[in-house]
């Protein structure tokens, strides 16, 4: 299987489930809900865990994965109540800046080429992400207020 179909599925499913999350969010406490998305991502990673490990042998992927998982711990509550805040719209594209900060590391600690591509690409959506936040003068009228599910 290629990378560009493994991204792109991945890409489907993370948008269908910022989708599910939001829904969610409008009336839950984040708190509870990230417990048991948690609980459930658990269970399905111990499932892969079980069928194929190998732990590495040198110190630096363990150093790595802790920093990680600790950094992972501190985002996950911001990343769950930013949904209670604001329009997924708004959300998800902000969320994408992170691609700023991955460019530069790739660049300067990893040693990756930087191409005019992905230097352009990376600015466009530095530029996106501006003009969805920058909610002052509204260009269109809001077409709806969105679909109803209950």
């Amino acid at each position: 299987m290629s990378w560009e179909l493994l991204a792109l599925t991945t890409a489907l499913m993370y948008g269908v489930q910022e989708l599910m999350i939001k829904q969610v969010m409008k009336k839950e406490n984040y708190l509870a809900f990230m417990w048991v998305y948690y609980l459930v991502s658990t269970i399905m990673f111990f499932a892969l865990f079980v069928r194929n490990i190998e732990f590495p042998g040198e110190a630096f992927p363990w150093i790595v994965a802790v920093a990680g998982g600790l950094l992972w711990a501190i985002a996950s509550p911001l990343f769950f109540k930013s949904y209670e805040l604001t329009d997924v719209s708004l959300r998800s594209p902000l969320g994408k800046l992170s691609l700023i900060i991955i460019l530069s590391i790739s660049v300067i600690f990893l040693g990756e080429a930087l191409t005019f591509q992905k230097l352009a690409g990376t600015l466009m959506i530095f530029a996106a992400a501006v003009l969805l936040v920058a909610h002052g003068n509204d260009l269109l009228p809001r077409i709806n207020s969105g679909v109803s599910t209950g």
